[in-house]
C-alpha cells in the first residue's frame, strides 16, 4: 500500500486559494479622488508583475507540499518477507521498447503476526534493496523469494516494497526554504517597485 500522500487536487486548491487571497490583497487599489468615504475602488489590470507573483507562489508551493508530505510520513522499519505470487507483463506491446509492469503480493511477519500486501508498478533498477535489472525480473515469480518488506510501526499491516531515500527530503526542503524567501522578498519589494514603474 502506498504511504500517504497529499492528492494533487489539494494542491491545486491550495495554489488557487493562495492566488485568490494574494489577488483579493494587491487586486484592488483605491483611486484617490477626493470622494472621502465614497471612493470608488477599481481593479487594476494583471500584467506581467502579478503573473510572475502568481508563478513564484505556486512554484513555492509544490516543493513544500512535497516537503510536509515526506515529513509526515511513517518512518518505516524494515523486515524481511517473502514472495507469494507475481504477475510480469509489458504495459506497451506495441512499442520497441516495452516498459514491464510488476504486480507482486508478498508476505512478512511482524511481532508474531503475518500480513499480506500487493505492490504494483514498473520495478527499480536502483535505489531500493529489492532492486533487480530487467532482465532479473523472472526471479521475483520464484515463490517464496526474500524480500526487504518497510512497514509502518504504528500500523504494520501499511508497508511498502521501496521508499525513498531521505535526499529527496532535503531536496525539497532546501528548494522550499529559498522559494519562499524568493516570494516573500518579490512580494513585499520587487512587486510594488514593478507595480508602481
Amino acid at each position: 500500500m502506498a504511504k500517504t500522500d497529499i492528492p494533487l487536487r489539494d494542491m491545486a486548491r491550495l495554489s488557487f486559494l493562495c492566488a485568490l487571497l494574494w489577488m483579493a490583497y494587491n487586486g484592488l487599489i483605491e483611486k484617490g479622488n477626493g470622494m472621502g468615504l465614497r471612493q470608488r475602488r477599481q481593479f487594476s489590470l494583471f500584467g506581467l508583475p502579478e503573473m510572475a507573483a502568481l508563478a513564484l507562489i505556486v512554484a513555492t508551493i509544490v516543493p513544500v507540499t512535497l516537503w510536509s508530505r515526506d515529513i509526515m510520513s511513517p518512518q518505516y522499519r524494515s523486515t524481511q518477507g517473502h514472495v507469494v505470487e507475481c504477475d510480469i507483463h509489458a504495459t506497451h506491446y506495441n512499442a520497441s521498447e516495452a516498459e514491464v509492469k510488476v504486480t507482486i503480493t508478498y508476505r512478512y511477519t511482524v511481532e508474531g503476526i503475518e500480513h499480506i500486501n500487493t505492490w504494483t508498478g514498473l520495478w527499480p533498477e536502483t535505489g531500493s534493496p529489492n532492486a533487480l535489472p530487467p532482465d532479473e525480473l523472472e526471479r521475483l515469480q520464484t515463490k517464496n523469494y526474500p524480500l526487504v518488506v518497510f512497514y509502518d510501526p504504528a500500523n504494520p499491516a501499511l508497508s511498502e516494497l521501496h521508499i525513498r531515500d531521505g535526499g529527496f527530503q532535503r531536496i525539497y526542503g532546501g528548494l522550499s526554504v529559498v522559494l519562499c524567501g524568493l516570494a516573500v522578498l518579490y512580494c513585499a519589494v520587487g512587486y510594488p517597485a514593478w507595480r508602481n514603474v
